[in-house]
């Protein structure tokens, strides 16, 4: 059984497949036949109407049609799809996380070996969307006696947590936010952190500013410190690393910083994922997407590593920050606000403000200058 995927990009058509809530998605080559949408292997199909009707291709558009006529759209199928899937996973723990690249991270830092990692854009919709479907199916759940954990990152469907809770009244949830939190989603946010607040289930941000607002737990995005032991001791190849997905405003963050790093004739390895071009002033980008590992290897192999706010500079810190420290590698940031924690060293990171000319020289003895020890407990997890 399969979950496609149809969706646009750049103005182009892609057609995926995966296994239901586990695995990355696999490109197929050409748009399935429709006589596939009748059989068994094919599950749902995702799609945004808007955007494939903005393609005119009327294959694509009747072959989308069809899949909810014959009730094979996912937000149809997916509620007793994961009730089912849920039921053959016995005692195992379970890690909600939708995004391929937020689950490579879990099952990094968060998951067990045999635990289940619940992943791809069917999971993300269930995840961050209500679903009327699931809300039925509540009623109709019975409940099962086993203890497990539940982990579910940027949770906001009050009937999936409805629903795992009424599930798994013995289970340890956990909600996670590893995000800003955007107005728009503040009346679901708040529904959760109440429900959660009388339901025995533990909920927390990753930025101050929310965590003060709703009277919600903050704590910092951390890391396993056990499993990078493998990625320290590495020959330095770079410099300098910006390693992230591409937008406007870090493009328009990373010029000035980049133009001094040139100045400075430093070493820059830049990965900005989906960057419309090869260069970014003078210095090669590549574009593609690395793995986890790729990426920690890459971190662990630069001196220092740029890590730039994406939303409002009062956001809750990235990962980057944790990963970095614990591999021995300086930051580079325009964080203002890292002045204050306890973990800031003049020797660890290098601040900059928007706005402000960055000295070449500063960085350049930035970067040689010795890296005072910091205290690595401020950022673990613990082991798994």
């Amino acid at each position: 059984m399969a979950v496609l995927h149809i969706y646009t990009k750049n103005g182009k058509i892609y057609c995926t497949a995966k296994e239901p809530f586990l695995g990355k998605e696999k490109p197929l080559p050409n748009l399935p036949a429709f006589s596939e949408l009748f059989s068994s292997g094919v599950t749902c199909v995702v799609f945004k109407l808007p955007s494939l009707l903005k393609t005119r291709n009327f294959k694509l558009i009747c072959f989308a049609l069809l899949s909810f006529v014959l009730r094979k759209y996912y937000r149809q199928k997916i509620p007793k799809l994961l009730d089912s899937f849920l039921n053959k996973q016995k005692e195992k723990d379970l890690f909600f996380i939708g995004g391929s690249v937020g689950a490579e991270l879990i099952k990094f830092h968060y998951a067990k070996k045999n635990d289940v990692v619940v992943e791809g854009v069917e999971t993300i919709n269930l995840i961050a969307k209500s679903n009327k479907a699931l809300n039925r199916l509540i009623s109709q759940v019975k409940p099962k006696e086993v203890k497990k954990r539940i982990f579910i990152v940027g949770l906001f469907s009050p009937e999936l947590l409805r629903y795992l809770r009424k599930k798994y009244p013995l289970a340890n949830i956990e909600v996670r936010y590893f995000d800003i939190l955007r107005p728009s989603r503040i009346k679901e946010f708040t529904w959760i952190k109440n429900f959660s607040l009388s339901n025995d289930i533990k909920i927390s941000v990753y930025d101050q500013s929310t965590s003060s607002k709703f009277g919600i737990p903050y704590a910092m995005n951390k890391v396993n410190t056990s499993k990078l032991i493998n990625f320290l001791n590495v020959k330095k190849k770079y410099d300098v690393c910006f390693l992230a997905a591409y937008s406007l405003d870090r493009e328009k963050s990373l010029r000035p910083l980049l133009s001094a790093l040139k100045k400075a004739n430093l070493n820059v390895k830049i990965l900005l994922v989906d960057y419309p071009y090869s260069e970014l002033e003078d210095f090669k980008v590549d574009r593609e997407i690395v793995s986890y590992e790729n990426y920690l290897r890459l971190m662990s192999e630069s001196r220092a590593v740029i890590d730039l706010w994406r939303l409002a500079p009062g956001e809750g810190y990235s990962f980057r920050i944790s990963e970095a420290l614990t591999l021995n590698s300086k930051i580079i940031t325009n964080r203002t606000c890292i002045l204050n924690e306890p973990f800031y060293d003049a020797s660890r990171m290098f601040v900059f403000s928007e706005g402000n000319e960055i000295n070449p020289d500063a960085i350049k003895h930035f970067l040689i200058s010795p890296m005072k020890p910091v205290d690595k407990s401020i950022f673990s997890l613990g082991t798994n």
